[in-house]
């Protein structure tokens, strides 16, 4: 789970362990939530975006 705010019309990085949440090479989802549990923005990747080594930006 992340805490904190992120703002309208900005962003934030999140750099992932592999420890805890895993992105599939093989596209996804990835849902935000406020703190209340609706849901505020969801995005979704194909394996067609994903490389190796890259960042993929949402």
């Amino acid at each position: 789970m992340l805490k904190g705010d992120i703002t309208a019309g900005s962003g934030t990085r999140v750099l992932l362990s592999g420890k805890g949440v895993i992105l599939s090479n093989n596209g996804g989802q990835i849902s935000l939530y406020d703190n209340k549990g609706a849901l505020m923005h969801e995005v979704k990747y194909t394996s067609r975006e994903v490389r190796s080594g890259w960042t993929l930006v949402f």
